[in-house]
């Protein structure tokens, strides 16, 4: 999903809501959200109608949704008026309190389908950011990631939760308004006030629904096959930021021609006040204020969140601590463009520094990368992003490049616009590979160590002897590649399949040895001890 700059907010909400969401999905289905917004970007307080079409998997006496309530009498939150379920036309007794809302009604059984109209308005506490840009003019843009969209949207806030979404904005005419899937309509609803509605026609997880209000300048970037290619900018960006975000279109047609079909309506690149470095809205992206310079120098952080369109929008985790399979799968994918586009040695270059950001990472943090921890921003790590493309990296050298492409698609093909875990795509990755992959999964997902291996070599002029020692808890098992290199001849030998503690080996060669290069080609995640 995205690259974090900065988090600079109090988490103990996340905990709470992370805890609540999972065994909701056994008691119903939020099938489509209609959200009628009235926001003013000079204007704390919004109102909002947010009908909920709902389908009952059991009986209930209560349903629990989502929404940060009022704090206090004159504090940021949402104060609901009235809960109608629509179907019968009857108003529902409810009970708001901190992050939750529970309705009663005798009719929630199983099996039954109807649409909930909730009534709420207030300021925002957090997830929709009503500030100014760097240009010191107001805005409105929805930040909901991881679950914070519960700050201003009533939802079941969790990302396995997939619902359609319709927003009708209506806002001071001369604002634009951006949004996930097709524009409807936009319409002067009188000289000052205009009415925006956008549609669409695929479910998402709400982390990825959105609004943006914004005095925009807007651009055709062009079209990738039949998806068009929008940039939405600040007017004082307008040159630069247009000519950044038209790179949007060749990154959108690598991953189109490596992956799938483009998932969604349409891409519109947005110049934003998220607080990541980028955030990959469904079809409508939203970048850091700051990503536009004119000098195209943000082009992989373009490629990370085009990459989440197919691989955390459409085809996403199941739960929050399997984000690497949308993180360090956006994180690889740009490495593979980097390395498409500009040749081995910048990719080369990228690895190396992942496998270093994931070293420092771990000398602090010694965490599995599934890591069902309850502290959601703290899964924006080196393990759900680096660690998660090298472990993508070192699967894509266990079965080869074409057999990993092969997984890449079949993965994305079973679970596109459903979620998924981590075993659902090691099944995927065996089935497509006929490897047994579950050591593979075990030892570098599930374990909390990496290896920490001490080489020692002694060369004797053709020959060399090797001395390896795991120094981590947790024996791994691996192979690792030696470049022997004299002063006119060089070979490669790979030290295969390694389950030792300790391991050596003599090995003669046909040319006197100058020097041993270990993992020349960036292969395998250790630290050199």
């Amino acid at each position: 999903m995205k690259q974090l700059i900065s988090i600079l907010f109090i988490l103990f909400h996340f905990i709470a809501l992370s805890q609540k969401s999972n065994y909701r999905l056994e008691e119903y289905d939020v099938k489509k959200y209609t959200v009628d917004l009235q926001a003013n970007p000079t204007d704390s307080e919004i109102t909002v109608v947010a009908k909920l079409q709902i389908l009952f998997k059991s009986d209930l006496e209560t349903l629990y949704l989502d929404l940060h309530s009022k704090e206090g009498k004159n504090g940021k939150g949402m104060h609901i008026l009235k809960v109608v379920d629509l179907k019968y036309d009857d108003t529902l007794n409810f009970e708001h309190k901190e992050d939750e809302v529970r309705i009663r009604s005798i009719r929630f059984k199983k099996d039954y389908e109807t649409t909930l109209e909730v009534t709420y308005s207030g300021q925002p506490k957090d997830g929709l950011i009503i500030s100014k840009n760097k240009f010191l003019h107001p805005t409105i843009f929805a930040d909901n990631w991881p679950n914070r969209g519960h700050h201003w949207l009533i939802s079941n806030d969790h990302p396995s939760d997939k619902a359609l979404w319709e927003v009708t904005v209506t806002t001071p005419s001369k604002y634009k308004v951006v949004s996930n899937g097709s524009l409807i309509y936009d319409s002067l609803k009188t000289d000052s006030i205009r009415t925006v509605n956008y549609k669409t026609q695929f479910e998402l997880p709400t982390k990825v629904m959105v609004v943006g209000i914004a005095d925009f300048a807007v651009d055709s970037a062009g079209f990738s096959g039949n998806i068009p290619v929008t940039s939405w900018v600040f007017p004082e960006n307008e040159e630069k930021g247009f000519h950044d975000y038209a790179q949007a279109v060749e990154v959108l047609d690598w991953f189109v021609e490596k992956i799938a079909p483009y998932p969604f309506e349409k891409l519109a690149n947005v110049q934003s006040k998220t607080i990541f470095g980028g955030m990959e809205n469904a079809g409508c992206i939203f970048y850091f204020e700051n990503s536009v310079t004119g000098r195209r120098n943000h082009e992989d952080l373009l490629a990370h969140e085009i990459a989440h369109q197919w691989f955390g929008n459409s085809a996403s985790e199941k739960d929050w601590q399997h984000l690497w399979l949308s993180e360090g799968f956006a994180t690889y994918l740009t490495d593979l463009y980097i390395l498409d586009k500009y040749g081995e040695e910048e990719f080369f270059k990228r690895m190396n520094q992942e496998r270093n950001k994931v070293i420092n990472f771990s000398r602090r943090d010694n965490s599995a990368v599934v890591n069902p921890t309850d502290d959601l921003m703290s899964l924006l790590n080196a393990n759900s992003y680096q660690k998660g493309a090298w472990i993508l990296h070192m699967l894509r050298n266990e079965v080869g490049p074409v057999v990993f492409w092969d997984i890449l698609k079949d993965y994305y093909s079973k679970y596109q616009f459903s979620n998924a875990d981590t075993d659902d795509f090691f099944k995927v990755a065996e089935a497509v590979s006929g490897k047994d992959l579950q050591t593979f999964k075990e030892q570098w997902l599930y374990c909390e160590d990496i290896p920490k291996l001490k080489i020692n070599t002694k060369i004797s002029g053709k020959s060399f002897t090797v001395d390896i020692e795991q120094n981590q808890d947790k024996i791994f098992q691996y192979s690792l590649v030696i470049k022997i290199i004299g002063k006119e001849n060089s070979e490669v030998f790979t030290l295969s399949n390694i389950q030792e503690k300790q391991t050596s080996m003599t090995y003669k060669t046909r040319f006197k040895i100058q020097k041993l290069e270990f993992d020349p080609n960036v292969e395998l995640l250790f630290i050199n001890e």
